[in-house]
């Protein structure tokens, strides 16, 4: 194996961060600035920059914490009565328009139009058959999202509703939390 490599001068500094996914697949680095592309599916999280050198840290460890940088939100159906489950039919999709969908890590740059979407499901599904009135049913797996979004819409494409209709989705949502949104179909 290669010989590790330690520095004899104790009062070099060292500068480490950490950030998780690998930029393999959705992600880059270029000049200490990770980049991803947000689809939904993957979890950012990045750590601060932590800086010191053996001089100054013999007798503390440095604080080196993951925060996440997203948010997550898990859709779910619910008919507001029995003629809603006939009016609308299975759910056949959902979207969430007009995301950001570029993140520079930890300085949490997002970049770009908010003109992406990020898919929440795409399998047809039925309202609880005993209880679509009390029952919710979740949709699609859990999404992970830019926090604190504005103006955020979903697009619902229902047997019924072939060309879906899209709604607003007014939710102030923070970093490393997650939320239920329940779709109530009238």
């Amino acid at each position: 194996s290669d010989p590790q490599y330690y520095n004899p001068i104790s009062t070099i500094k060292s500068h480490l961060i950490g950030y998780h996914p690998k930029t393999e697949g959705s992600g880059s680095r270029n000049k200490n600035i990770v980049t991803y592309t947000i689809t939904g599916q993957e979890d950012i999280m990045c750590t601060d920059i932590v800086s010191g050198n053996k001089e100054d840290n013999k007798n503390k460890a440095l604080d080196f914490t993951f925060d996440h940088l997203l948010a997550q939100y898990t859709f779910k159906i619910l008919a507001a009565d029995k003629q809603a489950v006939r009016t609308w039919g299975k759910i056949q999709s959902i979207k969430l328009l007009e995301q950001q969908l570029t993140l520079d890590t930890k300085t949490l740059v997002f970049a770009g139009e908010p003109t992406g979407e990020i898919i929440v499901g795409t399998t047809e599904t039925d309202f609880d058959s005993a209880n679509p009135t009390t029952t919710l049913v979740q949709y699609g797996d859990p999404i992970m999202v830019k926090p604190t979004q504005t103006g955020m819409k979903v697009k619902v494409v229902t047997v019924n509703n072939p060309d879906g209709i899209v709604v607003p989705l007014t939710v102030e949502s923070v970093a490393s939390t997650s939320y239920i949104v329940t779709l109530t179909f009238k």
